[in-house]
């Protein structure tokens, strides 16, 4: 659970225990007193120096974030002599074992309604699925209870971002648009994403942050004769679909150039299973890589002395 601010993270733990952390560096900045029993639920006070924490015991502890004092606690209506446990199977009182639904209890009264259910507010996805820092781009998240989110952090200062207010009629239920603007200093590689709602914090997404001018792939592209060119370093942005689709780039090598080529799918919540195959100009292979480092997205390096055009296909093998 972030603070309101977003620069400190609150978790909990099935131990009993109460952290907050540093979003920055992930580092702790306060280990809270252990609790009593299993702590299900936090909430900070809209300044952050107040947290309530919820826990299986149905007791309620309100504690100082700044100094870890707890200033007060509220106790449930739990009647004397109950035990708290774990979440297991359970009967209600006035339920028969197995039957999935409730008859009037022994003493007469009525079985007790059930208790609500409540829906946490989830992240599905985001698109497009990365940005070139320095760049300001709007983004669409899809997912659970997230319409009426409030605020949007990355795990990287140098990264903003602004839940944008409609109507976008284009936009479902299920989605949100929002405006990030990557900073020249933002660290490039796969950066995660949280949103924050009346339900709760969601939890990550992830979302890759280049250092180089993004290329998108302009279909058809299967061949030689129609690939999209680079000018390296570049990224080059684009789809495999249907599954077997080929898509070929073409760039100038220098000699003695040093090439390195990744596949950048897995991270970002993607199936693909990619192989990378570097040819020069008259089709001959000249290296291939399918899974590399116990991932199924590929990584080719290739130095040679080359000259004229050479090019990349990355084609999917499965999906």
């Amino acid at each position: 659970l972030y603070t309101p601010d977003g620069r400190q993270i609150a978790t909990a733990g099935e131990d009993g225990m109460v952290k907050l952390w540093r979003t920055a560096s992930l580092t702790e900045a306060r280990v809270l007193e252990r609790q009593p029993d299993w702590p299900l639920a936090l909430a900070f006070s809209p300044d952050g120096r107040r947290l309530a924490i919820g826990r299986y015991d149905g007791t309620v502890a309100l504690v100082d974030t700044t100094t870890g004092r707890t200033l007060a606690l509220r106790h449930s209506a739990t009647p004397s002599g109950a035990t708290s446990r774990r979440p297991g199977p359970e009967i209600r009182r006035g339920q028969q074992a197995g039957s999935g639904g409730e008859r009037p209890a022994r003493d007469g009264s009525a079985a007790a309604p059930g208790k609500p259910r409540v829906v946490p507010a989830a992240l599905r996805s985001v698109s497009p699925t990365g940005a070139v820092r320095g760049s300001t781009v709007r983004l669409t998240l899809q997912g659970v209870n997230i319409s009426d989110a409030t605020h949007v952090f990355f795990d990287d200062p140098e990264i903003t971002a602004r839940v944008l207010r409609g109507p976008f009629p284009a936009l479902k239920r299920s989605e949100v648009a929002v405006e990030a603007t990557l900073g020249a200093g933002a660290r490039v590689g796969i950066r995660r994403l949280f949103l924050q709602t009346p339900m709760g914090t969601t939890g990550a997404v992830t979302f890759a942050v280049g250092g180089w001018p993004e290329v998108a792939e302009t279909e058809p592209n299967n061949a030689l004769q129609n690939a999209t060119p680079l000018v390296l370093p570049a990224t080059s942005v684009g789809s495999l679909d249907p599954p077997g689709d080929v898509d070929t780039f073409t760039f100038q090598a220098r000699a003695g150039q040093e090439l390195v080529f990744q596949v950048v799918a897995s991270a970002v919540r993607s199936r693909l299973n990619s192989v990378l195959t570097l040819l020069d100009a008259s089709g001959r292979v000249l290296a291939e890589n399918n899974d590399h480092a116990n991932s199924v997205d590929s990584l080719l390096e290739f130095s040679q002395r080359l000259r004229g055009v050479v090019a990349p296909p990355v084609h999917q093998v499965s999906a």
